[in-house]
Parts: C-alpha cells; sequence; structure tokens
C-alpha cells in the first residue's frame, strides 16, 4: 500500500514540476509509457494528454475525489497493481 503522506508530497512535487513553461516539449521527448488513476469527478482529457503521449492511458475511478489515493484506496492500488504488471509486461 502507498504511504498517503508520502505520495501528498511527491504529488506537490510533481504539480509545481508540471506547471513549468516546458512542460509540452518534455513530455513530446518522454519514451515511457504513462499510465494516471484518475476521479471520474473531473473529466480526464484524454486526447489532449496523447498529442503529446501517445501511449497515455486514463484508468478512472467513479464515486471518489479528486485525491483517489486516500478516497479510494483499495482501488487505488489495484489498479496501480495492474498498471505495473501491464508496464512490466512491455
Amino acid at each position: 500500500m502507498i504511504d498517503p503522506g508520502l505520495a501528498g508530497k511527491n504529488l506537490l512535487i510533481i504539480l509545481y514540476l508540471w506547471g513549468n513553461k516546458n512542460r509540452n516539449i518534455l513530455l513530446k521527448k518522454m519514451h515511457a509509457p504513462v499510465i494516471s488513476i484518475n476521479a471520474a469527478q473531473t473529466p480526464t482529457k484524454i486526447e489532449a494528454f496523447k498529442k503529446y503521449v501517445p501511449s497515455y492511458k486514463a484508468k478512472i475511478i467513479e464515486d471518489s475525489g479528486h485525491v483517489v489515493m486516500w478516497d479510494a484506496p483499495d482501488e487505488f492500488n489495484r489498479l496501480l497493481e495492474e498498471s505495473i504488471h501491464e508496464f512490466i509486461s512491455r
């Protein structure tokens, strides 16, 4: 299980870095597959992400708030493990 405190700290760091002006350039240079685990509360703009990362895939958790790892930890961890197995099998 992911430690929520550590995950929250890392999330803040990632959000800070995400806002930099070179984001789109950096995303196009990235060759790693990307999977996000998001809440249905705010629609995920999958096609917008795919413009920059063609391998992008979203897994959506229904009935969860914005911070899915806290609101639906069992479902989040299940999808995280599933995603890890997808990365390993590539």
